[in-house]
């Protein structure tokens, strides 16, 4: 059965990668809508799946990154979390990306849900994984670029800083969110 909008979906008459560097790429699409007139469609192409971590330790703390964002020139609260590597299934990145980002390991990790986040710019699908019984076991070993502090902090003080929306990064309140409807 088709969808009730495929009739007004675009025709890509032509693709041109106008920049890459280091796997990322901008993409240029020139689009034909059904009226006859054309668009053009400038979006950025990077790795295809990412990763995102609610880790939550024993007593019940959630781990929380504190990290620089170039983009917004700011420090973001925000989950540990990355690319999925070629190959790689998404529970094995979020266990990866939480002990590199954080130095945490946890028991369990329980799978919360997708989304893809920046639909109108970038295809990426991102899932969303809560780790159980976290436990720091290391110092964090992060890449070159990222800047990052972490922290344990309650649901209370998780609450307070998302209700003031003070710089916080998306990904955050998709995984609380998660967390919540699926009752965890």
């Amino acid at each position: 059965m088709s969808h009730p909008l495929e009739p007004f979906l675009p025709e890509i008459t032509s693709s041109e990668t106008v920049c890459e560097v280091k796997g990322r790429k901008i993409q240029v699409d020139q689009l034909k809508l059904p009226s006859g007139e054309e668009y053009e469609y400038v979006t950025f192409v990077s790795n295809d799946l990412a990763v995102m971590v609610l880790a939550q330790t024993e007593s019940g703390k959630f781990v929380v990154n504190e990290e620089y964002r170039h983009p917004v020139g700011e420090i973001l609260y925000s989950l540990p979390g990355g690319c999925v590597d070629g190959g790689e299934l998404p529970k094995h990145a979020a266990k990866r990306e939480l002990y590199e980002e954080t130095g945490y390991s946890a028991s369990e990790f329980i799978y919360l849900g997708q989304v893809h986040p920046m639909p109108g710019n970038n295809g990426q699908k991102t899932y969303y994984y809560l780790a159980k019984d976290a436990q720091k076991t290391k110092d964090p070993s992060p890449e070159l670029c990222e800047i990052i502090e972490t922290k344990e902090q309650t649901l209370d003080e998780i609450k307070d800083r998302l209700l003031k929306s003070k710089n916080i990064d998306g990904h955050f309140t998709s995984a609380l969110c998660f967390k919540m409807l699926r009752g965890l």
